[in-house]
């Protein structure tokens, strides 16, 4: 039984191998040959459609419609990014936030620009405070310590009310009189000098023996 199962199958695939090399091994038809011929002659209307150009459409009004459309969107679209650039570049003056308080109708808005004025305030300070610190600091590292010391000086004394006028005299007096004392003090050292310089006559001390 089995044998017989095995030779029916065997027979099956014989037949299939066969059936695969005849159509593997047949001849295509060509241009020239009778059967082509005859297919061309009966048929003559396919071969005008297979040669002519393929239809395209000529109504263009979607098309245009859809483009309009697109670059309508991508001009606001430029405009409301060039509007958000200039809001978010400008700053807000000192006149402006005024302007906008007065103009302003309920209180929780005045309350908000009322903060927002005074913060602009010290900020503007705070921004003037700095400028003029890195000013003074280019200045001291342009200028020697000579320069710098003195300016110190300035600063401390306007700071200490400045000096009085008769501090000044008093100082300016001071000095006259130490330049005047100087020339006598060294007269007056001369002068010792000259005298501790004089010989003195050690024998003059002792008393004269006069003989008699």
């Amino acid at each position: 039984m089995w044998e017989q199962r095995r030779q029916k199958v065997v027979f099956s695939l014989t037949i299939l191998v066969r059936y695969r090399l005849k159509q593997s091994m047949a001849k295509k038809i060509s241009k020239n040959s009778r059967a082509a011929r005859q297919s061309d002659a009966l048929e003559p209307e396919v071969k005008d459609l297979s040669e002519l150009p393929r239809a395209e459409k000529t109504d263009l009004t979607n098309i245009l419609i859809r483009t309009a459309a697109k670059n309508e969107a991508l001009l606001e679209a430029k405009i409301s990014k060039k509007a958000n650039k200039s809001k978010r570049g400008k700053k807000l003056n000192k006149k402006a936030l005024e302007d906008k308080l007065a103009n302003s109708i309920s209180s929780m808005d005045r309350d908000r620009l009322v903060k927002a004025l005074n913060f602009t305030n010290r900020l503007d300070g705070k921004i003037a405070k700095s400028i003029s610190r890195a000013k003074y600091i280019q200045n001291t590292r342009k200028a020697g310590w000579d320069s710098t010391n003195e300016t110190i000086k300035k600063e401390l004394a306007f700071l200490n009310g400045g000096l009085s006028v008769q501090a000044k005299s008093a100082s300016e007096g001071n000095a006259e009189k130490e330049d005047e004392e100087i020339p006598e003090v060294f007269d007056s050292l001369a002068e010792d000098n000259t005298v501790q310089k004089t010989p003195t006559n050690r024998f003059g001390v002792l008393p004269d023996d006069v003989e008699e």
